[in-house]
């Protein structure tokens, strides 16, 4: 009769956390559009002139993609906190995914809000 290796590092437990995982992996892929959004933001002025773009259409495409954060960062909130409720269930990821979720959703609010608030102002 041959038995099983048991792994050393092992704890035991192998329940996952399909939701905080999930919200995990969502916060990636927001990280991701970030970063390309500032490689376009980079090189705006030569976009602007190769493509003959006005204000109007760059501040188009940068909504854009606020709008495509703004609903991954909810979707990726609610899978956090749905990870972060489940008892007895690995938490680290839904952690993550939770405060990445929630710092972008605060940044794309800003980044719609602070305009109306500054053209108020002045």
């Amino acid at each position: 009769m041959t038995t099983e290796p048991v792994n050393p590092y092992s704890t035991g437990d192998t329940t996952t956390n399909t939701a905080g995982r999930a919200s995990l992996i969502v916060a990636v892929v927001i990280v991701v559009i970030g970063v390309v959004q500032q490689v376009i933001s980079q090189s705006i002025p030569l976009i602007m002139r190769d493509l003959d773009l006005d204000t109007t259409a760059v501040g188009l495409i940068f909504g854009a993609f606020g709008l495509v954060v703004g609903v991954l960062a909810v979707v990726g909130l609610v899978l956090g906190i749905i990870g972060l409720g489940r008892s007895g269930a690995p938490r680290a990821a839904a952690g993550a995914g939770t405060a990445i979720a929630a710092s972008s959703l605060l940044s794309v609010a800003l980044g719609f809000l602070l305009p109306f608030i500054i053209n108020a102002v002045y």
